[in-house]
């Protein structure tokens, strides 16, 4: 019973596939678990496969430099995430799917897909999807004249940063306030449905688009030229976007300020009092010692509240 009280994990080793297998059908209340290994990944390490893993109460995932066979997180094995962070997961992962009730955030970099085709209707099937930041995700180019289409109802930012081979989409996302689409070099075609919705700054600084869809966003009514960011000039979406100094001004550091939630979410490093490794000799056992210690702050949390 006192496996139900581990709520958070983190693990700064490598854990192989029946060892994260073994911590999901163990501690089923598990809400937060960041896999993190800190420093670039190692070919002898062997990707993981999360599709047949089952996660129900989980709400807050982080994946840092851990290879992923399969990056699919679906209401069939995470239907409570919220959050989802994963960040160089080494070569290009075999199925990329995300599909999620609840699922509100989304950060995802350096990664490569085999097949974009599921691009669209994967974030289009995340209803309360509110932010999406990617930066060098790759594989997205279409051939012929398919469409990448996103029906997002509740995004407000939405940031393609070096989707390098992303060449047509289309969006409509009537809450939208800031779509990020900086060095998309091979980018053509971007249409915005219209309707009704709030003012949308659209950045395309060293985005190669096409005239007409330059056309079709200096001249939407929720764009319009003064929302439009184009300078030909170098920017990092992590400081001030290229152009004049009130544009500066405006924009301020527009890659991931708006991104406040992610912020709260690195509070919970804090609440944890000590990260405990799992050393990959120790494999399961080193999950039982990292909970016990998980269980043991737990009960200690309790007593000083009381």
């Amino acid at each position: 019973m006192l496996r139900l009280l581990v709520k958070e994990i983190c693990i700064t080793t490598p854990i192989a596939q029946s060892s994260l297998e073994a911590l999901a059908n163990t501690y089923s209340n598990l809400a937060v678990l960041y896999i993190d290994l800190e420093y670039e990944y190692e070919d002898e390490i062997r990707p993981l496969d999360w599709e047949i893993v089952h996660l129900p109460k989980l709400r807050d995932l982080r994946l840092s430099h851990s290879p992923q066979h399969t990056i699919i997180f679906t209401d069939a094995n995470t239907p409570s995430l919220v959050s989802l962070r994963v960040e160089n997961p080494g070569p290009a992962a075999e199925k990329f799917m995300v599909s999620l009730p609840e699922l509100t955030h989304v950060d995802i970099q350096h990664i490569q897909v085999c097949d974009p085709r599921g691009f669209g209707p994967s974030l289009s099937a995340c209803p309360k999807l509110k932010h999406f930041s990617s930066y060098k995700l790759w594989g997205l180019g279409l051939r012929g004249r398919d469409v990448h289409k996103l029906s997002l109802p509740k995004c407000a930012t939405l940031c393609l940063w070096r989707a390098d081979d992303l060449n047509r989409i289309e969006i409509e996302a009537p809450k939208l306030e800031r779509l990020d689409l900086q060095a998309c070099y091979g980018l053509d075609h971007v249409r915005l449905a219209a309707g009704p919705g709030p003012q949308v700054k659209v950045i395309i600084v060293n985005a190669c688009i096409g005239a007409a869809s330059r056309a079709h966003l200096a001249e939407h009514p929720r764009v319009g030229r003064h929302n439009l960011i184009r300078k030909d000039e170098f920017s990092d979406p992590y400081g001030d976007v290229g152009g004049s100094e009130g544009e500066e001004d405006e924009l301020g550091d527009q890659g991931f300020e708006y991104f406040g939630d992610f912020e709260e979410a690195d509070d919970l490093d804090d609440e944890l009092d000590d990260e405990v490794d799992i050393p990959e000799a120790f494999g399961h056992f080193g999950l039982e010692y990292n909970a016990a210690h998980a269980i043991w702050q737990a009960m200690m949390n309790a007593h000083a509240d009381n």
